[in-house]
């Protein structure tokens, strides 16, 4: 019997090196929201913002297509930007997340505006925050209320 080049056993083992190596999106590797914070306003302001990093280990491009939060009102998505010297922030109907990839919220980029807190909010309290994809799932994260540094009121650039 001849012996097979070792080449070729390689080229035979591609299709069960390709199964092993989706198992993680085949078991159901979850989206994942890590390392939640939200900056809480002086009393008075009614307006805060969530920042995270959002993990997608599937398979499938996904997109955030919304939030919300049973501490507040309202939660929508938003994107600060610096251009020509002039800090402005909009609304963002989605954020896409590539498949095995992420996204990061982070003061001075993408981030949650939290609008209208339902009662007082304490730093060191964890706030409940779900996150709505474009397939249909919602992925739930707690956020830690924190106070740092100067907090800014809704006026055209917020962190």
């Amino acid at each position: 019997m001849a012996r097979k080049p070792t080449s070729k056993y390689l080229i035979d083992a591609l299709p069960a090196l390709a199964v092993l190596a989706a198992l993680p999106f085949m078991l159901g590797a979850e989206q994942s929201a890590d390392d939640a914070w939200v900056r809480i306003a002086p009393p008075g302001v009614r307006i805060h913002s969530g920042y995270f990093e959002f993990q997608n280990p599937s398979a499938a491009h996904l997109r955030i297509v919304g939030a919300s939060s049973p501490a507040y009102e309202r939660v929508e998505l938003h994107q600060s930007k610096v251009v020509d010297g002039i800090a402005s922030m909009e609304p963002l109907n989605w954020v896409a997340v590539p498949s095995g990839g992420s996204v990061s919220f982070q003061p001075g980029g993408k981030h949650l505006m939290l609008i209208n807190p339902k009662q007082s909010i304490t730093r060191g309290q964890k706030i409940e925050i779900e996150l709505k994809l474009s397939n249909g799932s919602v992925v739930s994260t707690q956020a830690l209320a924190k106070s740092i540094g100067r907090s800014h009121a809704h006026r055209g650039s917020h962190q």
